[in-house]
Formats: C-alpha cells, sequence, structure tokens
C-alpha cells in the first residue's frame, strides 16, 4: 500500500510535467508560426484565425484541457487495454473461449463508445464558426472597450438575444450528440451485465455441485468484473475528446498555405519600387495596375476619395499585404503607422520602444520632443513608466490625440533607426489642423533619408510635399507638386477647391 501511494504520487507530479512539457512546446509553435507569417493578410484568413482561436482557447472543446492532457490520457487508455490481458487468461483457463470472447467484446463495446465520442468532437470542430460568433457577441457585450456604447445606446438585450441565439442551436445539437452518447453508455453497461449473468450461471451451478471449485469461481467473477470495469472506465476519454479539436487545429496551423508563402520581397537598394501591381480583396479589385518609384528622402503624399485604395497601398508598400500580380520592392526596413494603429496596454515608455527595441534612451527622448510627448509624461502621474490603460494601478487613459502624437514618436524613432521608408497612413485624425502641420514638419526635419509616404485627407497638409499621388479607380490618376496639380485643374484642383471652400466657409 505505502509503495502504490508513492507510485501514485510520483506519477501524478511526472504527468503534470508532461502536460506541461507538450502544452509549453505548443504554445511556443503557434507564436512561432504566427510571428512567421510573411503578411497581415495571411494572419487575417478565416481559417488561420479559427486555428488560433481553438488553440488559444481549450474552454472552445467545453474543457479546460489541452493536448497535452489529452496525450497523457491516451497513453492512460493505452495501459486501460493492457489491462484487459490478466482477466482474460484467468476467464481462458476455465473455458478456454472465455477469454478471447470476452476481451473481443470489450474492444467492440469500446469502438462503440469510442464511435460516439469522435462524433461528438466532429460536432464540434464543425461548429467552431458559430461558437466563435456567439463568444464574439459576448465580448461586445462585456468587454471594456464597448462597455460605452453599450450603455448608451442601451444595447445589453439585444446584444444578449444575439448571443443565446447564435449559441442555441450549437448547444442544442451538443445536448442531443450527449443523449446519444448516454444511450450508447447504457447499451454497453446492459451488454456487460448480461454477459456476466450468463458467465456466473454457467459457473455456479457446477461450483455448487462440486464440479469447479469455488476458488475458480470467485477468480472468473473477478476477472469479470475487471474486464466490465475495464469496458466502462472514462479514464481519458473526455480528455481525449477535448484535445481532438486543438490537435485538428494544430495541423490546419502546420499545413496553411500561409505558412508556405515566399518572403516579402526586401530590396538590398533604397528605393520603393512597385511595378504594374494588382490587388483585390476576392473579387474586387481595388488597385489596378499601379507602378511608382519613390526615391530615398522624398515626401509622397497620396490622396483619394474613401475606398480608393490608400490604406491597401500603404499595406502593399510595407510588405504586410502581397500583391494579387505584379511586383513590390521596398527598403530592407520600414515603418507604418495606421489610422487604427495598436495602443498597446504597456506603459508610456514600452508604447514608444516597441517600434525600435534597441533604441537607446537619447534616440527616445529625441523623438519624443519632437512631437510633444515630453510634455505629456512630465503629466503622467509615473511619467514614462505610467501604463497607457484606465484598468491599472496609476494607469490612464489618453485622449485620441495624446495617442496619436505616441504613434508618430514610435515612428520618429524607427526613422532614427534605420527604417527606410515612413508611412503615414491618415493617423492625425484627431489633431487640429496647426498641430497636423507642425507634426509633419517635426518628421520632415526628423526622419533622415528615410522616404515618406502620407495619407491624408487634409490637402493643406500635403501640399509641401515633393509628389502627390491622387488615387482614383484603382490607378494614379495624377501625380505631381501641388502647383502641377493646381495647374492642370483636374480632380486634385477640385478637391481642394471644395476643402478651401468649406475651410473659408466655417471661418466665415
Amino acid at each position: 500500500m505505502t509503495a502504490a501511494e508513492v507510485s501514485r504520487a510520483l506519477l501524478s507530479l511526472i504527468e503534470w510535467r508532461v502536460v506541461q512539457d507538450i502544452d509549453g512546446a505548443v504554445h511556443d509553435e503557434v507564436i512561432r508560426r504566427v510571428l512567421a507569417l510573411p503578411t497581415a493578410a495571411c494572419a487575417e484568413s478565416v481559417d488561420f484565425q479559427e486555428a488560433v482561436a481553438v488553440l488559444r482557447s481549450p474552454a472552445y472543446a467545453w474543457s479546460d484541457d489541452g493536448i497535452g492532457a489529452g496525450v497523457v490520457s491516451g497513453v492512460r487508455l493505452v495501459l486501460r487495454y493492457a489491462a484487459l490481458v490478466p482477466p482474460m487468461v484467468i476467464l481462458s483457463s476455465v473455458r478456454w473461449w472465455w477469454g478471447p470472447t470476452a476481451a473481443a467484446g470489450v474492444l467492440a463495446l469500446g469502438w462503440l463508445r469510442e464511435r460516439e465520442w469522435r462524433g461528438l468532437n466532429a460536432l464540434q470542430i464543425s461548429m467552431q464558426p458559430v461558437i466563435r460568433h456567439g463568444y464574439g457577441w459576448a465580448e461586445i457585450l462585456a468587454g471594456r472597450s464597448d462597455a460605452k456604447e453599450v450603455r448608451v445606446f442601451g444595447l445589453a438585450d439585444w446584444l444578449g438575444e444575439h448571443h443565446r441565439v447564435t449559441l442555441r442551436d450549437v448547444l442544442g445539437r451538443t445536448v442531443a450528440a450527449r443523449r446519444r452518447l448516454l444511450r450508447t453508455e447504457l447499451a454497453v453497461c446492459l451488454g456487460w451485465i448480461a454477459v456476466a449473468v450468463v458467465i456466473f450461471m454457467s459457473l455456479a451451478d457446477p461450483a455448487m455441485r462440486g464440479g469447479e471449485s469455488i476458488s475458480r469461481f470467485a477468480a472468473a467473477v473477478a476477472a469479470v468484473n475487471a474486464l466490465f470495469t475495464v469496458a466502462m472506465a472514462n479514464v481519458g476519454s473526455d480528455a481525449v475528446e477535448a484535445a481532438m479539436p486543438a490537435v485538428h487545429a494544430m495541423r490546419r496551423l502546420r499545413t496553411s498555405p500561409a505558412q508556405a508563402e515566399p518572403e516579402t520581397d526586401r530590396s538590398t537598394g533604397t528605393d520603393v519600387c512597385l511595378s504594374k501591381v494588382t490587388y483585390a480583396y476576392g473579387t474586387r479589385a481595388v488597385l489596378n495596375g499601379v507602378s511608382l518609384t519613390i526615391r530615398p528622402g522624398e515626401v509622397v503624399a497620396v490622396v483619394g476619395a474613401n475606398g480608393a485604395g490608400k490604406s491597401t497601398l500603404a499595406k502593399l508598400l510595407s510588405g504586410q499585404y502581397r500583391p494579387t500580380s505584379g511586383t513590390v520592392s521596398t527598403p530592407p526596413a520600414s515603418y507604418v503607422v495606421y489610422q487604427d494603429f495598436v495602443q498597446h496596454e504597456l506603459t508610456l515608455l514600452e508604447n514608444i520602444l516597441v517600434s525600435a527595441p534597441e533604441a537607446d534612451m537619447a534616440q527616445l527622448h529625441e523623438a519624443a520632443r519632437a512631437v510633444g510627448v515630453d510634455h505629456l509624461a512630465a503629466k503622467l502621474p509615473r511619467g514614462w513608466d505610467t501604463t497607457l490603460a484606465s484598468g491599472y494601478r496609476d494607469g490612464v487613459a489618453l485622449s485620441g490625440g495624446q495617442w496619436q502624437t505616441v504613434a508618430l514618436a514610435r515612428c520618429l524613432l524607427a526613422a532614427s533607426c534605420g527604417a527606410g521608408l515612413l508611412i503615414l497612413d491618415e493617423p492625425t485624425a484627431h489633431l487640429d489642423v496647426e498641430t497636423e502641420l507642425a507634426v509633419f514638419e517635426q518628421i520632415r526635419n526628423l526622419r533622415r533619408d528615410a522616404a515618406l509616404v502620407m495619407m491624408s485627407h487634409r490637402l493643406s497638409t500635403v501640399r509641401r510635399a515633393d509628389r502627390i499621388l491622387v488615387i482614383a479607380d484603382g490607378r494614379i490618376a495624377e501625380q505631381g507638386t501641388h502647383e502641377e496639380l493646381m495647374t492642370s485643374r483636374g480632380r486634385y484642383a477640385q478637391m481642394f477647391a471644395v476643402q478651401a471652400e468649406s475651410f473659408e466657409t466655417r471661418a466665415g
């Protein structure tokens, strides 16, 4: 008994360590594959996101167990079936054919049970998109980022109903599958009761008459009981079933077409070159045959109506998207500030260092001073070490304009650390015109030799660019300096006149 307790304790420790090692390896591989994706378009694919969602949250499989627990439970299942051998030998010693027949029955009933478990597992995998959708409604309902709109518009009941409707079918089908599984378990139990009755009856009468010894009868009873325990034991079945969605997700992740895409074409030169580039979202072409060369140090502004393809062009220039056709060649290092840039729940210092972790403090402070972030740091409760989120002790939630200056400081820090291309995709929407002009002027002066590409709706901001591109109908409709485009009286001149009139009207 002492040996059994010590062995059980050691086995528990070993199993825990094996589970941690396996789940840790899976976690590391998922992160490695995500970071190795060549483009943002690969990370945005539906199949990839569904696979990662399953691996990140084992709860999608109705359990907290992951692949590690499934592996350990699989080993337990193997050992369970190995336990069939001793009772089979004992029964064969009584009637030679009882052992093989009983073992075959155990395997058949086990196969029947496993078929139901596999069916439940397949059902859960097929419902992953619906489950993700349902959890999406729940995240909107309870998430911090959406809390204001949910309460302002009184959306709680509306969102709750969508959440319930989305998951109602999932839960109904799951309950039906569980009921089928329960009926199967009941059939297996009744089957073994019938087998036990037959064996006990066939031995009881001879034993009572002295034809069989009581010891052989007792051994047969114990063997049947052991076989029944092995057949009905659920050791590991739940954990193996729960781990299977993650196993299938890992297989999809490893065989994803995104993993096989070639590396982004990073030119060894300094020019940015696009040659007959086309990009389409599904069947809808956004850019069609765009050719462009941007030289080091050049300031290029890109303007156009909403949906013209400015943000798509920014992602192509930075290598985040790969063109549907044509070629894109960019410098070895580039940095982009998007309009929807990420607001990290990190300290102010870390929020800027993310663009160039190798930068020293002198470079960081220079970038911060250029856009006024040094004044922001002086007002925060813990200075540079203040967490930029209200959910932390001494944390502070920044305004939209303050966040934009932080994002622009990242851009300047990247330039000081060697980025050859800076792209500003309308990141200053929360700044007034005067502040925006001052910020862009600072970036122009401090970017060193980096080429600068600006996307903006404010034409007063881009008029000092070396070259202005007008995107329309998926092509570069016009290009030139502000003066040249105004003289040509084309699209740009019309857009500028409309904006100027609007400013004059508001000023009046």
